[in-house]
């Protein structure tokens, strides 16, 4: 049995526009208040035909009790209308009347999902703008969305909202990312507000650090010795230097800082560290590293124990490599019944004036580097 229907709280609701510029909402509206009483399925299926003379007493009831349902939902939605709607539908019944609007103003639910997925897609939150505001914002968008008839997947929600972030919270998406998190909505909101204080006393922290006080200058009233010479400007003091006992936090040695720190400024002129802070490819290249020692962990190197243990070393150069300093390549790898046992690739510390003594040097030099007693005889084959 359907229940009592509270025509009052329906009526109150905004009324459908004549240019249907509201429609998507009304019609969510209707199919609220149906649901309430039970009475859905006036808009699915019309009332059909009268049951004929020879019927029943509880069919003809039937109908009668289906009819007056029918007149008070009919009622209802004419009173949602505006006049000239009404005027336009009022000897329809409610299920004609709901399929002329939906054929009507559908093409504006259509325009209303491409402007909310338009709005969703671009919106983006300013740098120093309050992330609560942002989020309700986008979760607006989305509910529209959803009215509409269009599901965003939780992931691509949460996708969507860290793209729109601001520089500020780099770091923030970068640690998401990384742990792999897979967090709802609300959760992530959650994460964003603790992050949010965070980024502002940083913010903060940074502006003290970059004031700078500044003392008005008036005009100078200051007197002149007799013979129009001016008092003599006292010398400025020089900065203070660095402390005795401050440490390098580089060489961790004492009496100077890091961007005084001799090692330091000749590491960073060589390439060997970089002001550029780590980031993704940093990261992928330490997973990669980390992959090949957990394949590798359980290898060596095998010899047969019945042949005679032979080492054949292989020694190679390229001349005048590097046009710096005109120095050349040296390269070598000892080989005991198959398996390398000594390898190394490095730059010759003299300049050869010729290909041939370049391979001189990187023949000696890997015999040398290889740590060889002298008593080892090997094969040696130098590269031409």
């Amino acid at each position: 049995m359907a229940s009592p229907i509270n025509f009052n709280q329906f009526l109150e609701k905004e009324k459908l526009k004549s240019n249907g510029s509201n429609f998507t909402d009304w019609f969510r509206h209707v199919r609220i208040f149906l649901s309430g009483g039970n009475l859905q399925y006036v808009l699915d299926a019309p009332l059909g035909d009268p049951p004929a003379e020879t019927e029943t007493d509880e069919v003809k009831n039937v109908y009668a009790t289906r009819k007056t349902r029918y007149s008070q939902v009919q009622c209802a939605i004419l009173c949602s209308l505006e006049s000239d709607l009404q005027k336009r539908f009022e000897h329809h019944d409610p299920h004609e009347l709901m399929n002329e609007l939906k054929a009507i103003f559908e093409t504006h639910a259509a325009v209303e999902c491409y402007e909310a997925s338009k709005h969703f897609f671009s919106c983006m939150m300013e740098e120093g703008s309050s992330v609560s505001e942002h989020m309700l914002a986008m979760t607006g968008h989305a509910k529209k969305l959803s009215d509409l008839g269009i599901v965003i997947p939780n992931r691509l929600g949460i996708n969507r909202v860290l793209q729109s972030l601001p520089p500020s919270y780099k770091n923030f998406v970068m640690n998401y990312n990384m742990q792999n998190m897979n967090k709802e909505l609300p959760e992530l909101f959650g994460m964003l507000k603790a992050a949010e204080i965070e980024i502002k006393k940083e913010h903060q922290v940074l502006m003290v650090n970059k004031t700078t006080s500044f003392k008005k200058q008036g005009k100078s009233k200051g007197k002149f010795k007799k013979g129009g010479k001016k008092a003599a400007t006292p010398p400025m003091k020089p900065k203070n230097g660095p402390k005795p006992d401050a440490e390098c936090y580089y060489c961790k040695e004492k009496g100077h800082w890091k961007r005084n720190c001799s090692k330091y400024l000749a590491d960073l002129k060589s390439g060997l560290v970089k002001k550029k802070k780590e980031g993704m490819e940093h990261w992928t290249v330490v997973k990669n590293i980390l992959k090949y020692l957990k394949r590798t962990k359980d290898m060596f190197l095998c010899y047969g124990g019945d042949q005679e243990l032979v080492v054949s070393g292989y020694t190679d150069a390229s001349w005048n490599t590097d046009p710096d300093d005109s120095k050349s390549q040296s390269g070598y790898v000892f080989i005991l019944n198959g398996a390398a046992v000594s390898w190394a690739s490095s730059k010759q510390c003299t300049v050869a004036k010729s290909s041939t003594e370049s391979e001189y040097i990187a023949a000696s030099g890997g015999f040398i580097g290889s740590g060889m007693d002298e008593e080892v005889h090997c094969r040696a084959r130098c590269g031409s």
